[in-house]
């Protein structure tokens, strides 16, 4: 059996948030240039990047606007990265005002669209290795009451939670469990999952595409 070199692996780990983070930190310094009236000439001029890349940049953030804005996803990488401690990132994420995934459901009947929150950062953080058994058992804590009312934790592989929270994930989402329901989207299995019961969102500067 192959071994795995954690240390390796964790230099992976920062090397790709470094890279999100600097995609994200130039994404908004192109944007505040342009609210400026610094023209795209001056801007590819002073960061290094062609001006039609410029263009799409702008343009993708014209449409959406909200790549702009922080996130958890962010947060997490600030730290991966080494930029903010383990206090600073869980300060933040204590005090985060989350909303959560849901299945929409039409005339009783649950369709296939899932519409994603911002609690679903944390699940991808946690199932990358990105916050700790204890980390994610905090955050589960601080926001139980929002997570037992319809928070859902997705499960894509068969065991994808690692530690004591895998285990008090799976014991509450067994059939039959009080927390069980059933759906499925894209082969995903979709449980809801509550933490008092015992228990890349970033848009890069390659990543913006042909507009």
């Amino acid at each position: 059996m192959d071994t795995i070199d954690h240390k390796a692996v964790a230099a992976l780990d920062a090397a790709a948030a470094r890279r999100r983070v600097a995609d994200l930190d130039v994404l908004r310094a192109v944007a505040e240039a342009n609210a400026a009236n610094i023209t795209q000439r001056v801007i590819h001029e002073h960061i290094g990047i062609s001006q039609p890349t410029i263009h799409r940049m702008l343009r993708t953030v014209l449409e959406n606007p909200a790549l702009l804005d922080r996130t958890p996803t962010e947060v997490i990488d600030r730290r991966t990265a080494g930029q903010i401690s383990d206090g600073e990132m869980m300060q933040v994420l204590l005090d985060w005002h989350f909303t959560f995934g849901r299945v929409t459901v039409s005339g009783g009947i649950s369709a296939d669209a899932y519409e994603t929150g911002s609690w679903d950062e944390i699940e991808r953080a946690y199932y990358r290795g990105l916050l700790t058994d204890d980390e994610i058992g905090r955050l589960m804590e601080r926001n139980k009451d929002a997570l037992a009312q319809g928070g859902t934790v997705c499960v894509n592989s068969p065991d994808p939670l690692r530690g004591t929270v895998a285990a008090q994930l799976t014991a509450m989402s067994v059939l039959g469990g009080p927390l069980h329901t059933k759906s499925e989207r894209s082969g995903a299995g979709f449980v809801r999952a509550a933490a008092g019961d015992g228990g890349d969102g970033v848009v890069g500067v390659g990543d913006v595409g042909p507009i």
